[in-house]
């Protein structure tokens, strides 16, 4: 009985530690190691002239386990005609392919686009993808806020979908 108890322990505890090491796993994504300043200039066509980070985060956990992580890296532009004044690279990553899925649907104004990652959809300010766990997101904002609602196309923004569709291949190439 004592020799069974000491198995048990034994056994019990490298069944812990092995669940210990897979749940601290990381599926943090450094948002800015996917586009390169020099990238998003020869995109946009315009100078960067700062750069914000949000660091890789936690958003959600359940017992101990990052369950979905979020980071970003917004490129500031030199202001230009018909450019935009910020690109943003968003990144959510998700434990599992059923916390990642998106319904698409409901963004206004937005069309499927097609080639790229999983699902994708796209607007004149923004092109959402679905890549396995991940959502990503390119932003091409005329101001250097992100809109409240979605801008309709225009002659002014009518390159935005251009540079993120270049943006979009060159990350997703990362991921």
């Amino acid at each position: 009985m004592r020799a069974f108890c000491v198995l048990s322990l034994l056994l019990g505890s490298l069944l812990t530690t092995v669940s210990c090491k897979e749940s601290n796993s990381s599926i943090a994504i450094d948002a800015c190691a996917l586009v390169t300043k020099a990238e998003v200039e020869k995109a946009a066509g315009v100078s960067v002239t700062s750069i914000v980070v949000e660091a890789p985060h936690a958003v959600s956990m359940s017992s101990g386990t990052v369950m979905e992580s979020t980071a970003s890296c917004s490129y500031m532009l030199e202001p230009a005609a018909g450019k935009p004044a910020r690109i943003k690279i968003n990144v959510d990553a998700f434990r599992d392919h059923f916390m990642a899925l998106t319904d698409f649907t409901q963004w206004r104004g937005a069309k499927r686009a097609v080639g790229l990652g999983d699902d994708a959809w796209q607007d004149p300010t923004a092109l959402e993808i679905l890549k396995k766990n991940v959502v990503l997101v390119v932003e091409t904002d005329p101001t250097q806020e992100s809109p409240k609602d979605p801008i309709p196309p225009s002659e002014e923004n009518q390159e935005y979908p251009g540079i993120q569709a270049v943006l979009a291949q060159i990350a997703l190439r990362r991921l």
